[in-house]
């Protein structure tokens, strides 16, 4: 039953999934490549279907009531609630969902919903796009809110209906976490505003982390990378071992051999002595 689940899961998640990455598609497109939000802002004026397609897929990866995801992930929940005893796992996943409304409708709030903050070019060309992008948009968008629903019968058996087996407050749970990650991005707006530079500068130094890793850790660890392996290995023993040493072996023994053909007839006269004396042993030995 629990894979079965999983599988309901995983077809209504490609509906509202694919709709938010197809609509932040028509967002960037409409601002012509804009993907910073900080520059976005007050787009629902220019975007309202987008801004609705946008809305409820974020609403069905909540899994808010009676759309796609609240179907199938929250049947992932009750059943990880009653399986083996993992009832931490239920809280974690439920905090999850927490997080998963929080951020999806902090992009919702800063890209449609807050005060306006495009460039002057991107203002001018705001609009929805054409068909070919809204066309699969509103498909997606359908999908999201009917086939958890519908899909319920085609992957379960017809007609079969699971009997509640967890307390009230653990379905509801789920539920009451996502509708509070969405409240907070409403609630916390007025008073992240109010404290922004402290919150800014607090997280941007992150508690100092980054400048003792680079100075302590990455820093040490440059150091040695470029003294022992690049300086003392790779340009040292290897060069002297390998090409280097090996061209400069070539050269030596080439200048020696070019000093012999100095046109001289007694170094050559020499040399055929020298030869003869050599092969001569050669043949006596032998």
């Amino acid at each position: 039953y629990s894979s079965i689940s999983s599988l309901y899961h995983l077809l209504t998640h490609a509906f509202f999934k694919a709709l938010l990455f197809l609509g932040a598609g028509s967002i960037i497109h409409a601002l012509l490549d804009e993907q910073d939000l900080r520059k976005m802002g007050g787009i629902i004026r220019g975007l309202p279907l987008t801004y609705i397609l946008m809305l409820i897929g974020s609403l069905s990866l909540a899994g808010f009531p009676y759309l796609s995801g609240f179907y199938s992930k929250d049947l992932i929940l009750e059943l990880t609630y009653n399986s083996y005893c993992l009832i931490s796992i239920y809280w974690l996943a439920s905090i999850t969902a927490f997080l998963t409304a929080f951020y999806s409708f902090r992009l919702i709030y800063l890209s449609f919903v807050s005060k306006p903050n495009l460039t002057r070019m991107s203002a001018q060309h705001l609009q929805e796009a054409d068909w070919n992008f809204l066309g699969p948009l509103l498909g997606l968008g359908a999908g999201s809110i009917l086939v958890g629903y519908i899909a319920q019968n085609m992957v379960f058996a017809p007609g079969i209906r699971p009997l509640p087996l967890v307390p009230t407050m653990v379905s509801l749970a789920p539920v009451i976490m996502s509708v509070t990650g969405i409240l907070l991005v409403f609630i916390l707006r007025p008073y992240i505003l109010r404290t922004r530079h402290r919150i800014y500068g607090f997280l941007f130094y992150a508690w100092e982390f980054n400048q003792i890793a680079n100075y302590y850790i990455g820093s040490t660890a440059w150091k040695f990378g470029h003294i022992v392996s690049y300086r003392t290995i790779d340009r040292g023993i290897l060069e002297i071992l390998g090409p280097t040493g090996i061209a400069r072996f070539m050269v030596d023994r080439t200048k020696e051999l070019s000093n012999l053909q100095s046109g001289l007839l007694f170094n050559y006269a020499l040399m055929i002595l020298v030869g003869a004396a050599i092969a001569l042993k050669y043949l006596l030995v032998n």
